[in-house]
């Protein structure tokens, strides 16, 4: 399979050379993959002959994202793997200590009363109060968090934020660096350079996991959740690849088998342990039967204002307009799949199974009802934004988007644009689908391809791997004491517990 994604090219048609300087940031250095992905790039970097700078925190920090309450053994860790970065480095590494001084500042209450008030705080151009969110709502995995029950990691956080974000103003002026590398952009800390670059036009550069287990992605001057780039880097792709068309379709087929057979692709298969067939018992094909497909809210509900427009301001508040409506026909009956990334999700699991009723069959996140054997016996698919938005389309269902979605712009679904919509579309019993159309074959063949292969990472499964022969997680630059490689043991059964991983 030829590539379009060489990380040579990339850096080159980005002007890195031997002139330029390159500064790294990450706060989530005891996240496995993206320390060694960092560690990846400065290397492809060094080839260019750039010089290279890293931003450190020494324990800078009250609070961060898997040390909420700054344990000390953890800092300690995190600092042991700043320093592997730097030994296993082909060349020395300049480091900055990242420094807050006394210039924290305390958020106005205001806007701690609600998740709506706190997403329009901002400190100068940085999103300060979205970005705090994404941070905390994506480490308690509950996207109804009450502000008031956690106020003291919100003021943490945003008085950290806000002195963090002028620090890095302060220090990016004084280095004039050509070019920063930041880990995925959405949260907190990370999202304070982002701000930073842009408020003094430097040019940056986000980086997250790739199509598969052997691949990272960069993303040029914006972050990975952006909408606008994303369709168009699967244009792009199709577009100045080149294999043949029929290539490319039998590629982008293959991505929509492997996901029907649970095979774990750019994250783990949520489908794998179903059982093909399986069907709720009380299915009765002599209804219309819609299939309502909720996300992983979590995930999304605190990433930008480009975020902020999506038909409903939750899942919930989508359901109740929907259902509990009086204005669906009496031969539909609906079957909402709680996505099983939210199983842990107790009090948004809680409000869902209210929704159970004769008309409307709730499948549990645990369930091993198959979602593709449901997908099959549905007459229509509402989705929240899911990848089951594309893959419905492909499997030649009849799909409406109610939710914001990265795939939003592909023009394959449904958009409603006002309730009246929706209610005409659900009780329309004669729609059927059409042939998929190109953009869906893009979309698979881009999501099977994206990524720039890993050069000296070699990655065991999604979440760990070597670098140059090392394990980051289990080897410190002296093979570490008995009490760091506890820490660390512990640090990956907290990361698993985090993830959902058994």
């Amino acid at each position: 399979m030829n590539s379009i994604f060489s990380v040579k090219e990339a850096l080159k048609e980005n002007n890195i050379s031997s002139e330029s300087k390159v500064i790294f940031f990450n706060a989530h250095t005891l996240w496995p993959v993206h320390i060694d992905t960092e560690l990846e790039i400065i290397t492809e970097i060094q080839k260019t002959g750039a010089k290279i700078l890293r931003y450190k925190c020494v324990e800078a920090f009250q609070s961060c994202d898997l040390n909420l309450t700054k344990n000390k053994s953890v800092c300690d860790l995190c600092v042991t793997k700043h320093e592997l970065i730097d030994v296993l480095a082909n060349k020395k590494i300049e480091s900055i200590a990242i420094s807050l001084g006394k210039k924290q500042k305390s958020i106005v209450d205001e806007y701690l009363n609600s998740v709506e008030s706190l997403k329009e705080y901002y400190h100068k151009n940085y999103d300060i109060g979205m970005a705090t969110l994404s941070s905390i709502i994506s480490e308690l995995r509950d996207p109804y968090i009450k502000i008031s029950d956690y106020q003291n990691w919100f003021e943490k956080y945003i008085s950290n934020g806000i002195a963090l974000y002028d620090y890095f103003l302060e220090s990016l002026k004084e280095v004039n660096p050509d070019f920063v590398f930041i880990f995925n952009g959405r949260f907190v800390y990370e999202r304070a350079l982002v701000r930073a670059c842009e408020a003094l036009n430097i040019k940056y550069c986000t980086h997250e996991r790739g199509s598969s287990k052997s691949k990272y992605m960069l993303f040029f001057n914006t972050l990975p959740h952006d909408i606008d780039y994303y369709h168009k880097k699967i244009l792009d792709t199709w577009e100045n690849s080149q294999e043949s068309d029929q290539k490319k379709i039998e590629i982008s087929q293959n991505f929509f088998n492997q996901r029907r057979n649970g095979q774990e692709q750019a994250w783990l298969s949520f489908t794998a342990e179903q059982r093909i067939g399986e069907l709720p018992k009380n299915f009765d094909a002599k209804y219309h039967n819609i299939g309502i497909f909720l996300s992983s809210e979590d995930e999304f509900v605190a990433i930008d204002k480009s975020w902020e427009n999506g038909f409903f301001q939750n899942q919930i508040f989508g359901l109740n307009q929907i259902l509990k409506s009086g204005k669906i026909n009496d031969e539909i009956r609906f079957y909402i799949r709680i996505h099983p990334n939210s199983k842990d999700l107790h009090s948004f699991l809680d409000q869902i199974r209210k929704f159970n009723s004769d008309k409307i069959c709730v499948i549990e996140p645990d369930s091993e009802i198959s979602t593709y054997t449901l997908i099959d016996n549905l007459d229509k698919i509402i989705t929240f934004g899911s990848t089951v938005s594309v893959e419905s389309v492909y499997w030649k269902k009849p799909t409406m988007i109610v939710g914001n979605s990265m795939y939003k712009k592909f023009d394959v679904s449904f958009l409603p644009k006002n309730l009246d919509e929706i209610f005409l579309w659900i009780n329309n019993l004669k729609i059927q689908n059409n042939e998929p159309s190109e953009i869906i074959f893009q979309f698979g063949y881009y999501s099977s391809i994206y990524g720039y292969d890993y050069n000296y990472y070699k990655p065991e499964d999604l979440f760990y791997g070597k670098i140059f022969g090392y394990d980051l997680n289990s080897k410190s630059k002296d093979l570490a004491s008995n009490k760091l490689k506890k820490q660390i043991e512990f640090t990956k059964i907290r990361i698993k517990r985090r993830l959902n991983i058994n």
